[in-house]
Formats: structure tokens, C-alpha cells, sequence
């Protein structure tokens, strides 16, 4: 979920069944949750890796257990890594949960012990799903997204999923509204509908959704130059190198 320190201090708060229950229960998200692992099961049938960016429990990355010789999550929350443990302790063969920031996504997983010897000559994806970009600050995400880009290479797939910032009045509405219990009372004065930004002064519980032409500003910036952008519900997805639409 988190890559900064100053996230790091926030999602800690936060419970991991807490989370799961907020998200997981919502119909604005879940819906776009089942179209990123629709979409994610039609690319891992040409990979062997799969690696998400901002894991959190894991919910997304463990589906995949079965579909590939690795799975790799990495966050920052141990609470929320080690919920994951529990949870998948029976896939540990082929499960690695990485402790650390993906602003240095490469260094991290070249000094991790636990992935396979193999590793790096592996195809893999690469992904950040459920809006995770949008919870760190701006400052940061160019450079967890370049991270991402080394880490697929040359041969890998990079898989990206975002809110999409024209339907952030109803994500307010329909979702943030609703869960207090996880991000804090919203009031007005922390929404700013211009910037498509929330940040909850009551808990410092902070979410971007990304308007079209930003997306794809920062995903240039990021070194990718074959890639598709397409929005499914409230979320974008950017696909390196493109898929054709799932129907």
C-alpha cells in the first residue's frame, strides 16, 4: 500500500481485516478489483513472475499462487505482510513478501534472499493495483514507477491500475463517505474536487485519482513508450506492452 515514511506512519494505523472489509465490501471497487484480475489472468499466461507493488494483505497477488512459479508482494506495513503470511501460509514455497520502500524497488529485490536463484532472468509482471499510486505522494510516484519499469525489463510486462479523477465526486460519495472506520470522517474542506485529491485532516488519510492526460504524462515520464490506456468503471488501467481490451 504505502511507500514513503510519512505513509509508512499512516497505514499502520489501519487494520488489515479493517482494510479488506472497507474495500473488498464496496461495489464501486470491487468492481474494478474482478477486472484487474480478469486482466491479470490473461497476461500471466505468458509470464512466470508476477510482482506487486504496494500489496498490502496481498488479496491480489496470492490469487495468482497457483497460475505461476513466483508470486512477490512488497510493501511497507508489516501488519499488513504478516496478515498476509497467515493467511497464504501454505503457498510459502512460492510466495516472498518483501519488508521496504519501492522507491528503490530494484536494490530491494536484488538484496532479497528469499526469491528464487533465477529470478532475474525470469519473465515477469510487474503491477500496482487498486489506486495504490494514488495513496503516495506526488513527489514519489515518478520514481516507483520508473522502479517498476527496470524491475519488468525488456521481456517483462508492466500492469498498472488507477481511479480515474473524472468519477472522484462519486468515489467520494460511494465509498469514502462510507467507511470512516477506515480513512476518518470526511468533511468537506478535505476534499478538493479541482485536484481530485482527498486528505482527511481528522487521521491524515490521503488518496489521488488520476485525471486521463496526467496518467499518461507520468507513465511517459516513466520510460514507457508501447503502452495502452483504458478505463474500466472508475479505474484506468495501463497496459506495457498493450493487450488487446478483455470484452
Amino acid at each position: 500500500m504505502a511507500t514513503s515514511i510519512s505513509l509508512k506512519l499512516e497505514w499502520t494505523r489501519i487494520l488489515s481485516d479493517v482494510y479488506e472489509d472497507a474495500v473488498y465490501r464496496n461495489p464501486l471497487l470491487t468492481a474494478v478489483y474482478e477486472r484487474e484480475l480478469d486482466y491479470m489472468r490473461d497476461i500471466l499466461k505468458d509470464y512466470a513472475i508476477l510482482v506487486e507493488v504496494g500489496c498490502g494483505t496481498c488479496k491480489f497477488c496470492s490469487s495468482f499462487i497457483d497460475t505461476v512459479s513466483h508470486v512477490v508482494g512488497v510493501d511497507i506495513p508489516e501488519e499488513f505482510l504478516e496478515f498476509a503470511r497467515q493467511r497464504s501460509a501454505d503457498a510459502f514455497g512460492n510466495l516472498t513478501l518483501v519488508n521496504g520502500d519501492a522507491t528503490n524497488l530494484e536494490n530491494l529485490l536484488r538484496n532479497e534472499k528469499q526469491l528464487p536463484l533465477d529470478f532475474w532472468a525470469r519473465r515477469k509482471v510487474v503491477c500496482c493495483v487498486m489506486n495504490t499510486l494514488g495513496i503516495m505522494p506526488d513527489s514519489i510516484r515518478l520514481e516507483v514507477l520508473r522502479e517498476m519499469v527496470k524491475v519488468t525489463g525488456d521481456n517483462g510486462h508492466f500492469f498498472l491500475a488507477v481511479f480515474n479523477g473524472d468519477h472522484f465526486r462519486r468515489g467520494v460519495e460511494e465509498f469514502y463517505r462510507t467507511v470512516p472506520h477506515l480513512c476518518g470522517d470526511v468533511q468537506d474542506s478535505d476534499v478538493n474536487y479541482e485536484t481530485t485529491e482527498l486528505n482527511i485532516a481528522e487521521t491524515g488519510y490521503y488518496s489521488h485519482w488520476f485525471a486521463p492526460a496526467k496518467l499518461e504524462k507520468l507513465v511517459v515520464a516513466a520510460g514507457l513508450r508501447d503502452y495502452r490506456i483504458e478505463q474500466h468503471g472508475i479505474g484506468l488501467f495501463v497496459t506495457s506492452p498493450p493487450i488487446k481490451p478483455i470484452s
